[in-house]
Parts: C-alpha cells; sequence; structure tokens
C-alpha cells in the first residue's frame, strides 16, 4: 500500500480503512479520508496496485469478515481485525447472484424480529416480479454475536460456567477451611474477649488474614494465566471465536481483585463473626 496522494480529476474504486492500518501505515494522519492509495490484492482479479480513493477510516479494530484473499489462504483467521474494505465489482444487470453477505446496523427500537419480517415481504415481492431469477430466494437475518459465534457459543457458555463452579468450589473450600481454623482458635478469642476486646477489632483481625491469603492467591493465578495462555494457544482449535487473541488485559486483572476481595470479605468476617458472637453469648 503506497503513500495517499491526492484525488485525480475522474473518480475510481473506493476504500474504506480499518483503524489498525490507518494507525499502522498512516500514523493516524486525519487528512488521509479522501486521498488515493495504490492497494495491491491477492487472489483478486486485479494485476498489480489498484488506485483507490479512502472513503472513510473505521472508529474501532472490526473482527468480521475477515479478508477473503488471506482467510483462504490460511494466513488470516476469524479474530484478524480487517485491514480495509473494497466494494466488489458485479454485473448490475444480472440477478443470479444469491451468495451475498451483508453487514448492516440496525435502527434504533427496530427488532431483528421486525427487520426479518420487513426482508421477508421484499423477498417475496422480488419473487413475483422477477420469478425467473429471485424465485425461492430468501434473506436470514442473523445478529453478529451469533454469525461469529456459531455453534460455539455455547462451548464457550459451560466453558464459562465450569470455571465459575471451580471458584466456588475452591472458595467454600477455603472458606470451611478458615471455620475450622477459627473453631481451633476459640480459646484465643474467648480470652480476647474476657479482655475487653471490641467485636470489631476480631473482624478487622480475621479479615486481614483472610486478605492475606486471598490477594497473593489471586496474583499467582493471574500468574497462572499468562502460562496458561501461551501453553493452550497451539492447541485450541482455529475456529474457536478469538481464540487466539485472549489475553489477560485490564479488565481480567480488574476482575480477579473484585472475586479476590470479595472472598477474603466473606471467608474472613463469617468466621471471625461466628466465633466473637459465640464468645459473647456466653455468660
Amino acid at each position: 500500500m503506497s503513500t495517499p496522494s491526492p484525488i485525480p480529476g475522474g473518480a475510481g474504486p473506493t476504500s474504506l480503512s480499518g483503524r489498525g492500518l490507518w494507525q499502522r501505515r498512516f500514523g493516524s494522519d486525519a487528512g488521509l479520508v479522501g486521498r488515493v492509495v495504490d492497494i495491491s490484492i491477492i487472489n483478486l482479479n486485479r494485476v498489480g496496485a489498484t488506485p483507490s480513493v479512502v472513503v472513510g477510516v473505521a472508529r474501532a479494530d472490526v473482527h468480521f469478515p475477515p479478508l477473503s484473499a488471506d482467510y483462504n489462504l490460511g494466513v488470516a483467521g476469524i479474530g484478524d481485525a480487517v485491514d480495509f474494505w473494497m466494494p466488489e465489482a458485479r454485473n448490475p444487470t444480472r440477478r443470479d447472484s444469491g451468495d451475498l453477505d451483508v453487514i448492516a446496523r440496525l435502527r434504533p427500537g427496530v427488532s431483528l424480529e421486525h427487520a426479518q419480517s420487513e426482508m421477508d415481504t421484499i423477498s417475496r415481492n422480488l419473487a413475483v416480479a422477477h420469478p425467473d431469477t429471485n424465485n425461492g430466494l430468501s434473506v436470514r437475518l442473523v445478529s453478529l454475536r451469533d454469525q461469529v459465534l456459531g455453534s460455539s457459543s455455547r462451548v464457550l457458555f459451560l466453558l464459562f460456567a465450569s470455571t465459575g463452579l471451580v471458584l466456588l468450589v475452591a472458595c467454600g473450600n477455603v472458606a470451611n477451611l478458615l471455620l475450622a481454623r477459627a473453631t481451633m482458635r476459640q480459646k484465643e478469642v474467648a480470652i480476647r474477649v474476657a479482655l475487653g476486646a471490641a467485636r470489631l477489632r476480631i473482624l478487622r483481625q480475621f479479615l486481614a488474614e483472610s486478605v492475606f491469603i486471598a490477594l497473593p492467591a489471586g496474583a499467582i493465578g493471574v500468574g497462572l494465566a499468562y502460562g496458561g495462555l501461551a501453553l493452550a494457544r497451539p492447541l485450541i482449535p482455529a475456529d474457536v471465536p478469538f481464540a487466539q487473541d485472549a489475553t489477560v488485559d485490564r479488565t481480567v486483572l480488574l476482575f480477579t481483585l473484585i472475586v479476590a476481595s470479595l472472598t477474603a470479605l466473606i471467608t474472613g468476617v463469617i468466621p471471625a463473626f461466628r466465633a466473637s458472637a459465640a464468645h459473647r453469648a456466653t455468660p
């Protein structure tokens, strides 16, 4: 792809640049829109570079659909961001092409069911007007989420649910251990209560001890996640959406911090409350 040049006198092919390409190749140049770039495309019916007028830049990385040329050659996957889009040259007089995939954005307040109903009406009208080419053809609308995830959505949900269950079991085991430890410390708690220790002070001590356990455990878990992703990524099937882009980012770190804090709160406060309450009730 060459350096952009001013628009020539006549309008030519157009293209839409992806955000990643705009940042990497053109240094986030705000003047790219409206200029001409030479695009060399493989596996299409074009020879050499194709001058193209850039009509816009995507505001975010778009992962669907992948470039068909790279995708067919096994270079790109469904998780790769698209660098640019160009309109496909088609004969406007032909009506026998029924294999188009179109991405559209619904108007605010319009449901997918309502849009499907309108497309069904349009398909029936076209079948009546052009029975030779449109009879039996229809349009099926699916959400982008369903199109990208496909049959993997149930697998991903089960994976997430199983991970959550493992986390709950681990938290339950830790809570049981801390409860057992609190039972063994009843004598200590009884002495502190007899000396006038407030329940809040005992709660703070138990909570501090559970935090000392939970936060380092969360940090170790994040480290294992980094290593586990590096080891598992080559083994993940290529048809799992965005699996190769999985990473431990700020969202994961924030989630880990919240879960570790809640775990420390629950597993620390409950044993302390039970231990201190039992001795407060003792005459």
